[in-house]
């Protein structure tokens, strides 16, 4: 659970909202505590370069760094026109069969030769009883002494923690195909099925989906237009033959499916994997997710559909992202759909449609293209 960030003006922003009494996600609070909620379903929303991939690379950046303890993971994310940055972060992590709440705050120096990196830390059980709130304001009242930030994550060691995450595949490290490791044959089985069932939804001129007899950790798709279609691990994602963007998609959302289905991580980023599919398919594949996701597991989606804001899912779940100027630079400003509406028969789709957060584009500029002839440069 994230709750502050450099960059980005939000506060609180994914734990779950005391007023809000039901929610149609199923056991959405740690499973050995049923008073400490939090939301497990994470859609963030917004017009193009609102910051949602920034928001993604953010939390996945500060799991690199907590996991590698390597502060070169923050290099990119860091606010260059600031002196000083700070990130801090609530996470429950588990030791043994125990929770745990352990605060992190990470400060930044930003020079020209080197990035300074400091970090304090407080760890709380977490009773049987707590909420939160409770342990927040334990949290809070403690005085925090910042120490290099390698001796804090030695100490800390959260080598074990893992997440799974997918950004659109225009980006180097992600244009590659990729499959699972499967512990028995049964696991590759369900693979497969799975992996026919998304593309054929994906694509319906796919026949059938096998594993390669030829070649190595590859599948062959079999299609009524081309005939037979290879795609080998790690060959380029978008060098498949003949497939579409959106089906080319469809292998990296099969891993999320079947790491949902066989709790392989906890928490799941999912950036721009659905923009080429259609919004029919978008709001079933994420419905299935949310029906899908396991106790104590968090999944973050990004969407520009706004047909995904329809769907039957709890407000507290939406977030919506625009960018705000200020004196330091444009700032990222995060805001939940539950902080305004605290009734759930109240679909998140209204709050769009009256622009209460301010996320739509301005598109004026748009309609005033070639008015100006006359202009000469």
């Amino acid at each position: 659970m994230l709750y502050g960030y450099f960059k980005l003006k939000m506060d609180n922003i994914f734990s779950y909202p005391r007023k809000l009494k039901q929610s149609t996600i199923e056991n959405e609070n740690l499973i050995s505590n049923a008073n400490f909620r939090y939301k497990k379903l994470n859609i963030l929303m917004g017009s193009n370069a609102s910051g949602k991939t920034s928001l993604v690379r953010a939390i996945w950046s500060i799991m690199l760094l907590l996991k590698e303890n390597d502060k070169r993971n923050l290099e990119n994310i860091i606010n260059i026109n600031t002196d000083e940055s700070y990130i801090e972060i609530d996470r429950v992590v588990k030791i043994a069969t125990k929770a745990n709440l352990l605060r992190l705050k990470i400060k930044t120096e930003n020079n020209p030769e080197d990035l300074k990196v400091e970090m304090a830390c407080k760890k709380i059980p977490v009773g049987k009883k707590s909420s939160y709130e409770s342990c927040k304001k334990r949290l809070d009242a403690f005085e925090y002494e910042y120490s290099d930030y390698e001796s804090v994550l030695r100490d800390l060691d959260l080598r074990g923690i893992g997440w799974n995450v997918v950004i659109p595949a225009t980006e180097a490290l992600f244009n590659r195909v990729s499959f699972l490791e499967f512990r028995d044959e049964q696991e590759s089985n369900d693979y497969l099925t799975m992996l026919n069932t998304v593309l054929k939804s994906l694509d319906p001129a796919i026949i059938e989906i096998t594993r390669s007899k030829d070649t190595d950790n590859a599948y062959v798709v079999q299609h009524e237009n081309v005939g037979a279609i290879i795609a080998q691990a790690n060959n380029s994602l978008s060098s498949i033959p003949s497939l579409s963007s959106g089906t080319e998609y469809g292998f990296n959302i099969t891993n999320i499916f079947f790491s949902v289905r066989h709790r392989r991580i906890g928490i799941y980023l999912i950036d721009g994997q659905f923009s080429y599919i259609d919004s029919t398919i978008e709001k079933a594949m994420i419905a299935k997710l949310a029906n899908m996701i396991g106790d104590d597991e968090q999944i973050f989606i990004t969407t520009h559909n706004h047909e995904v804001a329809d769907m039957k899912l709890p407000l507290h779940s939406y977030y919506f992202l625009n960018k705000e100027k200020t004196e330091q630079g444009m700032k990222i400003c995060v805001n939940c759909a539950s902080e305004i509406e605290n009734r759930n028969n109240v679909a998140a789709k209204s709050i769009i449609d009256n622009d209460l957060f301010d996320i739509s584009p301005d598109i004026n500029p748009i309609f005033e293209l070639g008015e100006n002839r006359g202009m000469s440069l």
